[in-house]
């Protein structure tokens, strides 16, 4: 169901036009292989093209990464997408006469005689199925290969450990708040395709429109509820929560209507699910405390207010961490952490320095996982595939972490982004945390940058709560940093005031482009 629009796409439906655009397809010359790029915001048609394309097995740098066959697009994005007409076959959703390509609508008609059979010895495990990008929030993005082994693994991991438990075999809707382009959003996709759910499309995140959604299924789907149905907002990343903490109150009022699409009540979330799961960013412990608070105890009915983390990137297809369900309800000692280690992968902690694993809870050290959930490998680039995927077969994720003495793990961040300060690391959401605590600061980031005496410095950069405040100062701020941290810790790099941090199309902080600042 697609939110803003309303429009409703069955089961038959799907089935039907997934089945007519691959045969449409196979009429265009698409063959096992071939890739299609979908450049399209939030919508039921990602479903289509999926399992169409599925039957028969920057734009620009991924059609050169990728030499894909196929670009799909809607008619907004038709002006970036036409350059690209001479390279591979352009197929519009919402075609316009004027415009220069194959009609989608016109790909989801039936045809006679049926092309597709399904050839189960043409197809092996082994077989890419999806190739997505990776965030690209480091060095620029690569196009990951994920095989159908990895998808079905992966897939079985998760109902196993979390959703179906879940669900319990009630009927769930799922609104879906990350892009279908994102890895996570896409899992969730597929997983309500597969389990027979229902999802509600939002093309774009906004937390009053998110609310107000809950509240119009609630109305809708049952007249007593907690009893036949279960809502599960399927993720959201710790980027659009802090994005809520500025906008959203957390008062006390309970299933307050909205009116005229303001947001009365950040405790509306009560009538849900909550999941809140973590993807190469860490949820700040502070803004973690702040959600958590009076929230975490709630059932409604029968339903258990659920609140975990987890911790997964685009190379292992989901989440290879994450809170168990099973967590007594006033244990407050894995706040913070990505949960635990998912069953079928292996993990070990490698300090940076002097490559010895560490076997002792509370060590740091990169995080290397082993699963046959994980990619084969990334597009076309053999040599970036054997930086990250060793002989052994272990992904280097490039992310510090330690674990406690529960094998609780708990990321402390990007290795790439750790600043080196006299030798000694520092972690820039560390100080991060600290900034984001400060009244008049909206959203801030830091970064190191060269110092002939120290190597680095941690240097800020931040959003203030408002164009003006009386009497603000930047060396206020240094110091009310400095007062809480080690000395080689310190903001020497001064702080830089912004209108807005660079972020992905994800959400997440593209740290590299602040040293262009």
């Amino acid at each position: 169901t697609h939110l803003r629009t309303d429009e409703n796409l069955t089961f038959n439906q799907l089935r039907d036009k997934s089945y007519n655009f691959a045969n449409n397809l196979k009429l265009l010359g698409a063959r096992k292989g071939d890739i299609v790029i979908v450049c399209l915001e939030n919508c039921y048609q990602y479903a289509i093209i999926f399992l169409g394309s599925a039957l028969i097995d920057e734009l620009e740098k991924a059609l050169k990464i990728t030499n894909a066959k196929y670009l799909i697009v809607s008619s907004h994005n038709y002006h970036i997408a036409i350059s690209f007409a001479t390279q591979c076959e352009l197929i519009i959703l919402d075609k316009h006469f004027t415009q220069f390509g194959k009609d989608f609508n016109c790909l989801i008609k039936k045809l006679e005689p049926n092309l597709i059979e399904c050839n189960e010895k043409e197809i092996t495990l082994d077989d890419n199925l999806l190739t997505p990008f990776s965030s690209g929030t480091t060095n620029s993005f690569k196009c990951v290969q994920l095989t159908h082994r990895n998808f079905n693994i992966s897939t079985a991991i998760l109902k196993q450990a979390l959703f179906d438990k879940l669900s319990k075999g009630h009927r769930r809707v799922t609104i879906g708040t990350l892009p279908f382009y994102h890895g996570s959003g896409f899992w969730a996709l597929c997983y309500c395709l597969l389990e027979g759910h229902q999802t509600i499309i939002m093309e774009h995140f906004h937390p009053a429109v998110l609310l107000n959604c809950i509240l119009i299924i609630l109305d809708k789907h049952f007249t007593q509820f907690g009893k036949d149905f279960n809502c599960l907002i399927k993720k959201l990343e710790p980027n659009l929560i802090e994005c809520n903490e500025k906008e959203i109150t957390l008062d006390d009022n309970l299933l307050t209507p909205f009116s005229s699409g303001t947001t009365n009540s950040f405790k509306c979330v009560q009538l849900t699910h909550r999941n809140f799961n973590i993807s190469t960013a860490i949820l700040k412990q502070a803004l973690f405390d702040k959600l958590s608070k009076g929230h975490r105890r709630v059932t409604i009915g029968t339903l258990p207010f659920y609140h975990g983390s987890g911790y997964g990137m685009t190379e292992v297809v989901v989440l290879s961490h994450i809170t168990p369900l099973n967590m007594p309800i006033d244990d407050d000692s894995y706040l913070g952490s990505c949960g635990k280690l998912l069953p079928s992968f292996e993990a070990m902690l490698i300090d940076e320095e002097s490559g010895v694993v560490q076997k002792e809870p509370w060590k740091r050290g990169e995080l290397l996982l082993r699963s046959e959930a994980i990619m084969k490998g990334y597009l076309n680039d053999v040599e970036e595939t054997k930086k990250v995927i060793d002989s052994n077969k272990w992904l280097h994720t490039g992310d510090v972490m330690y674990f406690d003495s529960d094998n609780f793990y708990f990321v402390v961040d990007r290795k790439k982004d750790l600043i080196k300060v006299n030798g000694m690391q520092v972690s820039p959401t560390e100080l991060e945390d600290i900034l984001k605590c400060h009244k008049n600061i909206r959203d801030a980031a830091v970064v190191g940058i060269p110092d002939k005496d120290h190597g680095q410095v941690p240097k800020a950069f931040v959003v203030l709560m408002n164009d003006e405040i009386p009497n603000f100062q930047p060396a206020d701020l240094i110091k009310y940093v400095n007062d809480r941290v080690a000395p080689y810790k310190q903001l020497r790099g001064g702080i830089q005031i912004i209108r807005e941090l660079p972020k992905t199309p994800n959400g997440k902080l593209a740290r590299k482009d602040l040293l262009n600042i």
